[in-house]
C-alpha cells in the first residue's frame, strides 16, 4: 500500500478536500488519508468526503497533554512522526508521502516514485538559489531561523533506517517541538537539518516543479498557459502557504513579490481559490478547534508568572521617592 496523508483540524477540511481530489486524479494508485488534529464535529458528513478521516487521538493517546503543552501549529506538526509511524507499522504501507493541506497537485509525481525506488527519504529544499541581499522578504536568514527543508512535504519508505529516523524525530517533536527559533527550536521543521547527515539514503530533489511556493518565487515562473514552469519542468505540486480565500496577496507575511507583480500566477490562484470555496471553506473555517480550547484552557489555569523583583537602581527611586513623599 502506498498513502498521502495530510494533517489538520475541521477548519481545514475545505484545503483539505481539494488536495483529496488532486491525489486521487494525478496519484490514482495511492490512498489519501487526513490525519484530524481535532474532534469530529456533528455537524460534518465525513463519510461524504471522499476519503478516510481519521481522528488523532486514535492514534495518540495521549492527545490532551500534547494540546495543553502545545499551539495548535505546534501540536499539528508535533504528532507527524506518529502518523508517520502508524501509517507504516499499523496500515503497513510501504511508501508514506506527508502534504500540507494548502498543497495541490498539477502532475503525477514520477520523480519521487523513481527516488523511491532507490531511496529511503525525499527532502526538497525551501529555495535551490542565493536571494537578493536588497531587504525584501522572505531573505536566506529566513531559512537560517526555520530550516532549510520545507515540512509540507516527506516522502519516505519503510526501512529500518526511516523507522529509526522516525524514534528520534517523535522524541524531539514530543519534547521540543516548539515554535522559538530564538532557542533554536521550529516544530518538527527544523530537526530536518541533520537529516542528511544523520541518516543513510537521504534524497534531496532539486527538481523546481515541486514544492513551488510564495518563498521560491525568485527562481521560478509559470508559462503563460498551462502548469509547466518557464524552465520547461512540468509544476508537480503547489504550496498555497498563507493563502485565505477573497484575500489577493501571494502570502501575507513577504514583501518580494505581490500577485498583481506575479501575473503568472493569477491563473493559478483563482482556480484554487474556486475549488477552496467549492469544498465549502466557508463552513469549515469557522469551525473551533477542540485542541484550541483545551489549550487556552490549561493556560488560564496557570498561576500569574512571578513579577521579575526590580533593579538596585529601580528599588533605590522608590525609595528616594518614598522619603520625598513623607
Amino acid at each position: 500500500m502506498q498513502i498521502i496523508f495530510t494533517l489538520c483540524s475541521n477548519n481545514y477540511l475545505a484545503q483539505a478536500t481539494v488536495l483529496a481530489d488532486s491525489v486521487r486524479q494525478f496519484q490514482p494508485g495511492w490512498t489519501f488519508v487526513l490525519g484530524l488534529v481535532d474532534r469530529k464535529d456533528p455537524s460534518i458528513a465525513y463519510q461524504d468526503l471522499g476519503y478516510e478521516v481519521v481522528e488523532i487521538a486514535q492514534v495518540e493517546s495521549k492527545m490532551n497533554a500534547l494540546a495543553q503543552k502545545y499551539s495548535i501549529i505546534e501540536l499539528n506538526t508535533c504528532v507527524k512522526p506518529t502518523f508517520f509511524q502508524y501509517l507504516f507499522e499499523e496500515r503497513q504501507a510501504a511508501r508514506v508521502i506527508y502534504l500540507d493541506p494548502d498543497t495541490c497537485l498539477y502532475a503525477p509525481f514520477d520523480e519521487i516514485d523513481g527516488l523511491l525506488d532507490e531511496q529511503d527519504f525525499v527532502l526538497t529544499p525551501h529555495v535551490l538559489t542565493p536571494l537578493p541581499l536588497d531587504g525584501l522578504s522572505p531573505d536566506e536568514p529566513l531559512f537560517l531561523n526555520y530550516g532549510i527543508y520545507n515540512l509540507g512535504f516527506l516522502a519516505l519508505k519503510k526501512t529500518a533506517e526511516t523507522r529509526k529516523f522516525l524514534k528520534w524525530w517523535r522524541e524531539r517533536t514530543y519534547l521540543k517541538g516548539y515554535d522559538n527559533p530564538a532557542r533554536g527550536l521550529f516544530t518538527d521543521q527544523l530537526w530536518i537539518n541533520l537529516v542528511p547527515l544523520y541518516f543513510n539514503n537521504v534524497a534531496i530533489l532539486r527538481h523546481p516543479g515541486y514544492n513551488m511556493a510564495p518563498w521560491n518565487l525568485h527562481e521560478r515562473s509559470l508559462e503563460s498557459t498551462g502548469n509547466t514552469l518557464v524552465s520547461g519542468e512540468p509544476l508537480a505540486f503547489y504550496h498555497f502557504s498563507g493563502v485565505r480565500p477573497a484575500v489577493p496577496k501571494l502570502h501575507k507575511d513577504y514583501t518580494r513579490y505581490t500577485l498583481e507583480q506575479r501575473s503568472d500566477l493569477k491563473e493559478l490562484y483563482s482556480a484554487y481559490e474556486k475549488k477552496v470555496l467549492g469544498a465549502h471553506y466557508l463552513k469549515y473555517s469557522a469551525i473551533p478547534c477542540y485542541y484550541v480550547a483545551v489549550h487556552k484552557e490549561y493556560l488560564a489555569s496557570l498561576p500569574p508568572a512571578p513579577q521579575p523583583r526590580p533593579s538596585l537602581p529601580g528599588r533605590l527611586k522608590r525609595f528616594a521617592k518614598h522619603l520625598i513623599k513623607s
